[in-house]
């Protein structure tokens, strides 16, 4: 909703003035969604307390800065030339972004693909390609009609699939490569069955070569049926993915302890600090401390710097406090830790 450009009350609003219009009763109406801006309400607001944004915050926050003159023409000034890949994915608010900082020079380049526009469910907007001939103006464009990856046949078969949409911009694709196989469509009646067709398939046509197949999924998660055919049938497998680096927890180690230094008013990087560092302090007491400092409107570095406020105000044990100040003096240190100059140094003195 927030990428779509609605903030809570403009939503109310809408559903209000829309009810008034139909002569109902917003409540009986519309209670789900009214639940729901409630919930985003609510959501703003614990991020606002933990001085953080998430990723619409932060679009909705670089557009209104651009709004400021002298903002604008600092960065337009310096950076001559924009350029925009997976343009069909942009929402409203990354198009109007772009058209802020292109307008000044006029040199903007985007590549897209309207085949690819599959994320309207995150408001990524089709209209922002179907429109831009009328958005930006002396438009050149170069078609990219040949495809070098996939054999014909696979081409022609996703473009006579995909001709039925009613909005799009029409193109002639071609395939460098021979046709291929044909491409067999398999429903099944579940995913297990689904397993074993594929294990059956691998068996028989391919006559136990099995390096000859590879099994794409969407995600890893889906590969638990397959694994359990396989190690049934006897069929050999090895599974290749990764894990993102922003996610192996070490690197969420150092991350919440780079943001804890720099924004001590995140619940989030507090409780992993907590996690890390403080022996015995589990969830429901972190939680305790979390709920005593937001009542105080203060930051909860306050615990590192004073835990025996925490004690006399009955929010931790005389063991905890122990264990909170054997670590006190690092984590406090933290911050003197940064100075923004050089963010390698930094994280090699934080770690």
């Amino acid at each position: 909703v927030k990428s779509a450009w609605y903030s809570p009350t403009a939503l109310k609003k809408h559903l209000e003035e829309k009810a008034e219009k139909l002569d109902i009763d917003v409540n009986d109406e519309y209670g789900g969604q009214l639940c729901k801006i409630k919930m985003y309400r609510e959501y703003q607001y614990h991020l606002m307390k933990m001085n953080s944004m998430d990723f619409d915050d932060i679009l909705i926050n670089f557009r209104n800065i651009l709004q400021m003159k002298d903002v604008i023409e600092k960065i337009t000034s310096e950076y001559k030339y924009f350029f925009v890949d997976e343009f069909q994915d942009t929402n409203i608010i990354q198009c109007d972004i772009i058209k802020m900082l292109s307008s000044a020079n006029n040199n903007l380049c985007v590549i897209w693909d309207d085949y690819q526009s599959i994320y309207s469910f995150r408001n990524a907007k089709l209209a922002n390609i179907l429109g831009f001939h009328n958005n930006f103006h002396e438009v050149k464009t170069f078609n990219l009609w040949m495809n070098y990856r996939s054999t014909n046949n696979i081409v022609k078969g996703a473009a006579g699939l995909i001709s039925y949409n009613q909005k799009q911009l029409h193109k002639d694709l071609n395939s460098s490569k021979e046709d291929g196989s044909k491409i067999e469509l398999v429903e099944q009646f579940n995913d297990y069955a689904e397993a074993q067709y594929i294990a059956s398939t691998i068996k028989n046509r391919f006559n136990k070569n099995y390096k000859q197949n590879l099994i794409l999924v969407r995600n890893t998660s889906l590969t638990q049926p397959l694994e359990t055919v396989f190690l049934r049938d006897g069929i050999p497998y090895k599974i290749i993915g990764w894990t993102s680096f922003f996610e192996r927890v070490e690197i969420k180690d150092v991350k919440s302890i780079l943001e804890f230094a720099v924004n001590p008013y995140s619940e989030l990087a507090f409780y992993r600090m907590v996690d890390l560092f403080v022996d015995g302090v589990w969830r429901k007491t972190a939680e305790k401390i979390i709920n005593h400092y937001a009542s105080l409107s203060m930051s909860y570095d306050n615990m590192f710097r004073n835990p025996e406020h925490l004690l006399e105000e009955k929010v931790i044990s005389k063991s905890v406090l122990e264990k909170i100040k054997k670590v006190s003096d690092k984590i406090v240190e933290l911050p003197n830790c940064i100075n923004g100059v050089n963010i390698l140094s930094d994280i090699k003195k934080i770690i």
